[in-house]
């Protein structure tokens, strides 16, 4: 790889996360920064996250630190990475043994990321406490087992578990449909196309329990939605339409089905201080609390909003100093 190219790309990744996410660039997750890539017009052009990180040979949370680490450190960095020997160890059988084991001790037949790293660090704490008498447990992180599978879903058909639901169902029994399906609703009620952006603005207006689906792009699913529309013979729009021509997605239009009704309202923030301050308060002494701390506790949770909600209330800071104020004050 010639350095240029590694320089090029490196300030790509940072403007392309810091646009995806501009309160923590540093833990945007591959998803969110291929989708973010696709409206980004200077950067369009940058290969998708995992094929950066195999190109770098890094893992992809390190990629991110090391775009927005200062550029004279990239070729040390780069250097020590390119440099190590391959993992061999991390072969199929052992990333199936991994997520079986961890997923047996949750008793899930399906396992996110943020589950996988939860777990992971409480059973490599109590294997810490006793090595002494016996070998440490090595066990990948999320991201190694993303990263030698290819993808985690891929992961999980190895270890012969579920792949994970919708983020609007969450295995708890409710159907959370799919982005072609909204994208249909939104098309049959308001004749336009909506954007990546626009689509969380109109299920909120209908109280839709909809949740991307993980690993996919913005483009596969308004591709996979065109198609089936002309499969059925329905006109197919070319794209979304001009600003001053787009109506207000945020007034509701009955595009919910009957019962369909999403689970929580995120939008006052007293509905969701009590869960950062019920995180906070759970950290072992000495534990710093932080977004991704968050987002892995939010995973054992039954009902916690995901970190994202909070952005509509001034993000994750805001809202950790805010209930520090409320545990300081009580």
């Amino acid at each position: 790889m010639r350095s240029l190219d590694t320089v090029l790309i490196l300030r790509g990744v940072r403007e392309v996360a810091s646009q995806a996410d501009p309160e923590c660039p540093v833990q945007v997750s591959q998803p969110r920064f291929d989708a973010a890539r696709l409206e980004n017009a200077r950067y369009r052009g940058l290969p998708l996250a995992r094929d950066i990180a195999r190109r770098l040979r890094l893992p992809w949370r390190e990629v991110l630190v090391l775009a927005h680490a200062p550029v004279a450190t990239h070729a040390h960095r780069l250097g020590r990475a390119q440099t190590q020997p391959a993992q061999d160890w991390l072969i199929d059988e052992y990333i199936a043994y991994a997520l079986r084991l961890v997923a047996a001790r949750l008793d899930t037949q399906t396992l996110t990321p943020g589950q996988y790293r939860a777990e992971r660090t409480r059973m490599l704490a109590v294997s810490e406490t006793r090595w002494l008498h016996g070998r440490r447990l090595c066990l990948p992180t999320d991201e190694q087992l993303r990263l030698a599978a290819g993808d985690w879903d891929r992961a999980l058909a190895l270890a012969g578990l579920d792949r994970r639901p919708p983020r609007g169902d969450q295995g708890r029994g409710r159907y959370a449909p799919s982005t072609a399906e909204v994208l249909d609703r939104a098309y049959e009620a308001h004749g336009t196309e909506l954007t990546s952006k626009e689509i969380w603005t109109f299920v909120k207006a209908n109280s839709i329990p909809y949740g991307r689906e993980r690993g996919r792009l913005w483009a596969e699913c308004v591709a996979e939605w065109k198609q089936d529309r002309a499969a059925r013979g329905l006109d197919v729009p070319a794209g979304p339409p001009p600003l001053d021509q787009r109506p207000d997605y945020s007034q509701p239009v009955g595009a919910a089905l009957v019962g369909e009704q999403r689970r929580h309202d995120w939008s006052d923030i007293n509905a969701c201080l009590p869960f950062v301050v019920a995180y906070l308060e759970q950290l072992r002494p000495g534990e710093r609390s932080s977004k991704l701390g968050y987002a892995d506790w939010a995973c054992t949770q039954p009902d916690a909003p995901s970190y994202s909600c909070f952005d509509q209330h001034g993000g994750w800071q805001r809202l950790r100093t805010l209930a520090h104020e409320w545990m300081l004050s009580s």
